[in-house]
């Protein structure tokens, strides 16, 4: 492709969206050290200059093969060469930060995270709604559910976006440490009163924490709730949330429950 086929008299030069085609393929395929290969032997020495959206392919691969210390080492290496990493490029390195699978590792990962969020402001590369919603999803999955919430808190204060995702997983991680009035509370503050539109997610994780709750009667309001139009009322949404309900109760409990309601 490089050299073109001159006896047709036509030469074909990959260009840097060719290449990022072909390293984002690489890496899809575990390759991370061909699409490294193919990066700095093959395409900066044609004199291809590859885009801040390359290496944030690459720093990708190198999280999918779980080698998220070579991901870090490469985005200082771009950083040193003058790059300017974007918001995608931040908030991607973030993610796999707060996917960190050892559990004496979390506090560690987090911490590098949280130094990314803030060093993102510094270098006017603004965490939007997508980044802040990983960065508390995160949090939330490694016990730093108090943090989470007050970056919440701190976000809503200062009118900056949030999104249905960002307040779900909040009230999860509220709900597994015990908190669920904090979470109920959210939830009637936002959800129903507010902006944000709760979807399935949202109402089968307050529905299943009613249920080990021992609160039948609030969940079983929670399942038909039509007000906002987004209760899981469809019978693809309703089954599987119904099946909390049977699970955690009893079938007959819930028979008498449902009977009095009017699908």
């Amino acid at each position: 492709m490089a050299n073109g086929n001159k006896g047709f008299g036509v030469i074909c030069r990959p260009d840097v969206v060719t290449y990022n085609t072909i390293i984002g393929g690489l890496c899809k395929a575990g390759l991370v050290e061909k699409a490294r290969q193919l990066l700095l032997e093959h395409m900066i020495q044609r004199g291809v200059v590859p885009k801040i959206y390359t290496f944030t392919i690459l720093i990708n691969g190198y999280c999918l093969a779980d080698r998220i210390g070579d991901a870090r080492e490469l985005f200082d290496f771009i950083t040193r060469k003058g790059y300017r990493p974007n918001v995608v490029c931040y908030t991607t390195l973030i993610n796999w930060y707060c996917k960190n699978k050892e559990v004496n590792e979390a506090l560690t990962k987090v911490k590098d995270a949280r130094n990314l969020v803030g060093e993102m402001r510094l270098n006017d590369a603004f965490p939007n709604s997508w980044t802040y919603n990983i960065f508390i999803n995160g949090l939330c999955k490694n016990g730093c559910v108090l943090e989470a919430l007050e970056m919440f808190n701190a976000l809503v204060n200062n009118k900056i976006a949030i999104s249905i995702e960002g307040l779900s997983s909040l009230i999860d991680g509220l709900c597994k440490r015990g908190r669920f009035k904090t979470a109920w509370d959210l939830f009637q503050k936002f959800s129903l009163h507010g902006n944000l539109v709760p979807d399935v997610v949202t109402y089968s994780i307050l529905i299943n924490r009613l249920c080990k709750n021992g609160q039948l009667e609030m969940a079983n309001e929670l399942l038909y709730m039509k007000e906002k139009g987004c209760a899981p009322n469809s019978p693809a949404k309703v089954h599987p949330t119904a099946q909390m309900l049977y699970f955690g109760y009893g079938k007959k409990k819930v028979q008498q429950t449902l009977s009095s309601v009017r699908i």
